[in-house]
């Protein structure tokens, strides 16, 4: 029996559904840690980002393009990388150079030109029989957030309105910059006083613009990062 992307139910919840007897076999998939408890340790496997080698060699197969040739694995590297090794974007890129509209060694040209249409265009959805283009499965992963805020369980409710407020706030940071050490100071930031004598923030602008749900401060002044890690 297999759960896929079981995500939203707590491990009470799904073990209800698992049948009587010591019999077969079990598989889970989910972005749900909490999920281990339903299992010995030694049984569970966190998947982590694809290795460059597999990425290429996924590149490569998803193209139709001879795996052993040195000059195509280096253009195929540049790819995966650009990519960041994501398994899907790098399948349909595949699928775009097996379509024929561009060579293996002009494809980041037209990825650089072209991102938003390569990654969202449905004739170029990959090898695999996964019916969606990356910007799509994005979207879905949002939407389902959205649901989750509407949840009647306030934790659960809290805990994705604070994920949506970090996606959109995430958005305006370069993706290899961004940590906790950021929001940390956004709600503690210190305060300097002008000739006036008068206190005045050292960050006025983010201080009017920024949504402060997730800069809350406890009654010792520390930041109180309950919510965000719980938006993480």
């Amino acid at each position: 029996m297999a759960f896929d992307n079981a995500d939203n139910l707590t491990p009470e919840e799904l073990e209800q559904y698992f049948p009587s007897g010591l019999g077969g076999n079990i598989l889970i998939t989910s972005r749900n840690s909490g999920l281990q408890h339903l299992t010995l340790h030694e049984n569970s496997l966190e998947v982590k980002e694809m290795e460059e080698n597999d990425a290429i060699s996924l590149l490569l197969k998803a193209a139709c393009l001879d795996e052993c040739q040195k000059d195509l694995q280096a253009e195929a590297s540049k790819i995966v990388n650009e990519l960041f090794c994501i398994p899907l974007a790098i399948d349909q890129a595949g699928a775009f150079i097996a379509f024929g509209d561009t060579d293996i060694r002009d494809y980041l040209k037209e990825y650089s030109r072209y991102r938003e249409k390569l990654l969202s265009y449905p004739a170029f959805k990959g090898a695999s029989r996964y019916n969606r283009s990356v910007y799509q499965t994005w979207e879905l992963s949002y939407k389902e957030i959205q649901q989750r805020a509407k949840s009647d369980d306030t934790q659960r409710a809290e805990a994705a309105s604070s994920a949506m407020l970090l996606l959109a706030m995430f958005s305006f940071f370069h993706f290899d910059g961004i940590s906790e050490e950021i929001f940390f100071y956004a709600a503690t930031q210190e305060h300097e006083k002008n000739g006036d004598n008068e206190q005045i923030s050292a960050l006025p602008l983010a201080s009017y613009t920024i949504d402060h749900t997730l800069l809350q401060l406890d009654e010792t002044g520390k930041w109180d990062s309950f919510i965000f890690k719980e938006g993480l």
